[in-house]
């Protein structure tokens, strides 16, 4: 099985909250 890889929404101590990264325009295009 290959090693699930995730960035989206997931801070540095490993926290999922989409509250905790701040949104700005140059991270909705991509």
């Amino acid at each position: 099985m290959r090693p699930l890889r995730y960035s989206i929404n997931v801070t540095l101590d490993g926290c999922c909250d989409h509250r905790a990264i701040p949104t700005d325009e140059d991270l909705h295009r991509h």
